[in-house]
Formats: C-alpha cells, sequence, structure tokens
C-alpha cells in the first residue's frame, strides 16, 4: 500500500475528511506507526552492509564517514574482508583497562564503538577492507507513493495504528482501544510471518538476525481520557 492508499483507507472507515484532519497530520500518523514497528522486532528489513578502508597507524574511524544519507542504529557484526573474521566486540572500558595508552599495532582482532567512531585493536598496521554489517532506522516516507519496507502482505498494519490516532483525536477512546488491539494482533502476525522465513534459512552472517521470540507486547490501553 502507497502512503496515499494508506490515507483514502484511513478516510474510508473512519469518514474524517481533510477539513478535519490534513494529509499531512495523517502521514506524521503514518510514519510514527512505521517508527513503532522498527522497535519491536529485530527486522530484516532493516539490515544493511557497507565498508570502509583501514589507514595504517589510524585507529579510530567516524561512523557518519561509513554511510551516506542513513544512520547506524546498531552495529551487528564487523568483519575483516580479507580473510572474512569476525572482529570480536568489546566495550571501550574494556579496552582502556587492557591496553591504556599502549596500543600495539598489527591485525585488528577487537572493535569498540566510543564517541560516534569505531576503534580497532591493535591498530591497523596495513589498509584492508572491513565489512560493517549494521541496523538502520526506518526509511520516512514522504511522497504519496512511498510505500513501508516490510512484505506488502503486512502493508495493511499501519491502518489500525493511524485509526487509533483518529479516534483519539475525535475523542472516541473504546473505538481508538479497539483499533490498537487490531494493529497489535496485526503486528504479532506480521512478527510470527518474518520468524518463520527467518527460522527455514539458510542465512549469511548479517541476514534473518532475528532471535527474538514470541507475540508482540500486549495492548495496553493508552487512550483512556485522562491522557486527552
Amino acid at each position: 500500500m502507497t502512503v496515499d492508499e494508506i490515507r483514502a483507507v484511513i478516510r474510508l472507515v473512519t469518514l474524517v475528511d481533510s477539513g478535519e484532519i490534513s494529509d499531512a497530520q495523517l502521514l506524521l500518523w503514518i510514519n510514527e506507526a512505521i517508527y513503532d514497528v522498527a522497535m519491536r522486532n529485530d527486522w530484516d528489513w532493516l539490515e544493511a552492509e557497507t565498508t570502509f578502508p583501514t589507514v595504517a597507524g589510524t585507529q579510530a574511524y567516524a561512523i557518519t564517514s561509513m554511510v551516506s544519507g542513513d544512520e547506524m542504529q546498531s552495529i551487528e557484526a564487523i568483519i575483516r574482508d580479507g580473510q572474512s573474521t569476525p572482529l570480536i566486540p568489546i566495550s571501550h572500558k574494556q579496552a582502556l583497562a587492557l591496553w591504556g595508552d599502549n596500543v600495539t599495532s598489527g591485525t585488528p582482532k577487537y572493535y569498540s564503538i566510543y564517541k560516534e567512531s569505531v576503534y580497532l585493536f591493535p591498530i591497523p598496521s596495513a589498509a584492508e577492507t572491513i565489512n560493517v554489517h549494521y541496523v538502520k532506522p526506518p526509511a520516512e516516507l514522504t511522497a504519496a507513493a512511498d510505500s513501508p519496507a516490510w512484505m506488502r502482505t503486512f502493508h495493511n498494519l499501519v491502518v489500525p495504528y493511524v485509526e487509533a490516532n483518529v479516534w483519539k483525536q475525535q475523542e472516541d477512546y473504546a473505538k481508538a482501544q479497539m483499533a490498537m488491539a487490531s494493529y497489535f494482533d496485526r503486528l504479532d502476525m506480521m512478527m510470527r510471518a518474518y520468524q518463520g522465513r527467518q527460522n527455514t534459512g539458510p542465512w549469511t552472517l548479517g541476514a534473518g538476525r532475528s532471535t527474538r521470540t514470541g507475540a508482540a507486547e500486549p495492548f495496553r490501553n493508552d487512550w483512556s481520557e485522562a491522557d486527552a
């Protein structure tokens, strides 16, 4: 479903027109729904890969230099391309306790994340390519023809979330609660579909990374009149 199709369905089921709630407001709620979905599971549609070259004698590499027009929500794995050897993640506090200011040079075996940079241990003694598998935030929808990034079967998951916001604005909290219950039911079905697909693999490193199981968290009534 596109943004326009989602908005059309919302207006059909709620009977609100653009004079009551603008297309721009509906788009804000659509993107809010997408962000909520993204935060509730480890989705493969949020996975991405990039590379960066090491420089002999340089230990820290800014995360912002690794991606263009994107963000890294979290790093899943860092791999030395030459041998496809995963680097071992350690905290920066652990790294300081182990090496302090006396980090040797050589072939990197460990990495830490500190102040928006990746630190390699030992400090690279030669140039090589490092592969980064990471999780990105969901893309914001802006155009009428844009669609959620997940499988089309579950695009309608966005509808009850936005519908609930419409009903809340209309102060019909019973309908808002029903819409959110429908949202969580659909979210649970999508989680199970993705988890089933991931469990049947085979997958390479960085793909199908979900390790969580179970249903989406139960609906909690956040739509009471006390919140109005």
